[in-house]
């Protein structure tokens, strides 16, 4: 029998959301999200709904623009007719995006509420970041103040990068690591972040580890897993997200938090 305690995402970020409704009350204006989506990626499609249906029950206006995968140039004039608009307090563009499309640094960096921008991502570097990206943020949370050696899995992703440059004692470790299990063996905070199923196993995580997992791979069936096997892991973990229902919920939260933020640049 475990003892492992399984944190409850959904829960967490609707207390945060009854905070932020606090917040947007005192608003005399309600801030505007702009959201973009560039091919047909279904996933993305979702990402951007759950988005969407968020801003919906916060009262935050939010528009959606959809655009082919061989047009960037008409996708990056969009992007500047948005930053010039008063009215619009965030832009995201939903990853990931077709090849050969580099539009990010497009976007305004006082309003890039998913910390996309190179500007944003040297500040978070440098530890004065203008914004935590939301799933770093989420992560950061979802910590608190447990402590001891941190180790993320798949440090060369964007997450994983972001994650690194918040947490700064943490040790990143990239797939091509050799006896990558000895690394996370190691880990007191296993922190994984590959979007590959099932990829961190029992025997991969150190007995009592707080074991943090911000991947996620749809199967042919249509289930959701993440990079943890989390049958096994709970078995021997102290704490765990799940996926779906951890980091996911937490995160779209703190990019609403991100765009709040964003009414004071």
């Amino acid at each position: 029998m475990n003892n492992a305690l399984v944190f409850d995402g959904k829960a967490f970020a609707e207390k945060k959301q009854k905070d932020l409704l606090k917040i947007l009350e005192k608003l005399p204006l309600k801030p505007k999200l702009v959201a973009i989506l560039v091919g047909h990626n279904p996933e993305s499609k979702l990402y951007l709904k759950l988005k969407q249906k968020k801003a919906k029950e916060l009262g935050i206006n939010f528009e959606f623009k959809k655009f082919p995968d061989e047009q960037p140039k008409e996708v990056v004039g969009f992007i500047n007719e948005k930053n010039a608009d008063t009215e619009v307090n965030g832009i995201i563009v939903e990853l990931p995006l077709p090849k050969g499309f580099q539009i990010l640094d497009s976007i305004s960096p006082s309003k890039d509420v998913d910390c996309l921008t190179t500007e944003n991502l040297k500040l978070l570097a440098e530890g004065r970041p203008r914004f935590v990206p939301p799933t770093v943020k989420a992560v950061g949370e979802i910590l608190g103040n447990k402590k001891g050696k941190i180790v993320v899995v798949g440090s060369n992703g964007n997450v994983g990068k972001g994650i690194l440059s918040h947490l700064k004692k943490a040790q990143g470790i990239d797939l091509e690591t050799k006896d990558l299990a000895l690394v996370t063996k190691n880990a007191d905070i296993l922190i994984s972040a590959t979007g590959i199923g099932h990829l961190i196993k029992k025997e991969m995580v150190k007995p009592g580890a707080v074991v943090i997992d911000v991947g996620i791979e749809k199967q042919k069936d249509g289930r959701l897993i993440g990079d943890v096997d989390f049958k096994q892991v709970l078995e021997i973990a102290s704490f765990i997200t799940p996926v779906p229902g951890g980091v996911g919920p937490l995160t779209i939260i703190c990019l609403m938090e991100n765009l709040i933020q964003s009414m004071y640049y």
